[in-house]
């Protein structure tokens, strides 16, 4: 799917980061990048910005070529995304997590969340765009800092001491925080199910939304629909919708592929940059998809700013021809 549009804070941010990448030193020939997205390198395993700029850029980049990441991807040997990690996880994989309720060993990979007494198994950057970017343990390098990111925190320090947050755990984490040696950020996510369109809770027009029909063997298979908003500390924000299909295995829903999926959009939703609001219309179709267990799609994102978004008027259309062979839609309507 396009994205047909650009707003004008990012497209301010992004002609400043063009000029300013123009007055530096000639880039090297054989820079992987051109000259209008900066320099991007692979640094032990992790991707390197030269700026924030370029990080953006390339961001805007992606949006516009959501269905063509893996090819993006490709162009670093020996890069693995945190997206293409996730992928690689056979059922047997996930299964086995499920029935231990445990993401041990996947720490930097996967997160076991509960809402309304469901369990279900994400990644931990449940954005696919920037986990093309961010490596499989989280990691991305912009300038002079490193970042790592987990579901719930954004860790970042000076890149000369990447190796710190590498393999942090809490316990190294409150360490380092104490010494004044990283920085700690809270990250947010919102799916919030809800009875759809019947509701005067002033916060329902913020939350997120879910669907969902299920099948198979005491309803142990599902196709969901989600609508959603995530924060990561000051490093990013953004908001997208999504068709899953998923697998129950004990008490814990994973992802699970089937024949072909399909989104369709329409409505709008609104970016708070530095406090101003600017609402953004979405119309989009994918089509129907040979499945990989998800139909996603990212309307925006902004970096490094006072940014959030809500989702407040969009309707959105999930479809499945699923493992039975049958059609499954389910509908976000407002």
């Amino acid at each position: 799917m396009k994205n047909s549009r650009l707003n004008f804070a990012v497209a301010i941010a992004t002609i400043i980061g063009f000029f300013v990448s123009c007055n530096k030193e000639e880039i090297p020939e054989n820079t992987q990048t051109s000259l209008i997205e900066g320099k991007i390198e692979l640094v032990d395993g992790v991707l390197k910005f030269d700026s924030e700029a370029t990080f953006e850029n390339t961001l805007r980049q992606l949006i516009n070529k959501q269905n063509s990441l893996d090819e993006w991807e490709k162009q670093f040997s020996g890069f693995t995304s945190m997206r293409a990690a996730f992928d690689k996880l056979s059922d047997k994989d996930l299964e086995n997590i499920a029935v231990n309720e445990s993401n041990e060993g996947f720490e930097d990979l996967l997160i076991i969340t509960e809402s309304d007494g469901e369990l279900e198994i994400r990644m931990n950057i449940d954005d696919l765009v920037l986990a093309t970017i961010a490596n499989q343990h989280g990691l991305v390098l912009i300038d002079d800092y490193a970042y790592k990111i987990r579901y719930n925190t954004l860790y970042k320090i000076k890149e000369s001491s990447l190796d710190k947050i590498v393999n942090i755990d809490n316990a190294k984490a409150q360490k380092l925080i104490n010494t004044n040696e990283i920085e700690s950020f809270p990250v947010s996510h919102q799916y919030y199910d809800s009875e759809l369109g019947n509701t005067e809770d002033e916060d329902f027009a913020k939350a997120d939304r879910t669907c969902n029909k299920r099948y198979w063997k005491k309803k142990r298979k599902r196709l969901k629909g989600e609508q959603w908003t995530t924060n990561i500390g000051p490093l990013y924000s953004g908001a997208g919708a999504r068709t899953k299909h998923q697998k129950r295995s004990a008490r814990i829903w994973f992802r699970n592929k089937t024949k072909q999926l399909r989104l369709k959009l329409n409505g709008s939703y609104t970016q708070y940059f530095e406090g101003i609001p600017i609402t953004q219309n979405v119309a989009e179709d994918s089509g129907w998809q040979n499945d990989d267990g998800r139909e996603a799609y990212l309307f925006d994102f902004c970096i490094n700013a006072n940014c959030s978004f809500t989702i407040n008027n969009l309707s959105s259309t999930h479809e499945c021809i699923c493992d039975d062979n049958n059609y499954l839609r389910c509908d976000i309507i407002f």
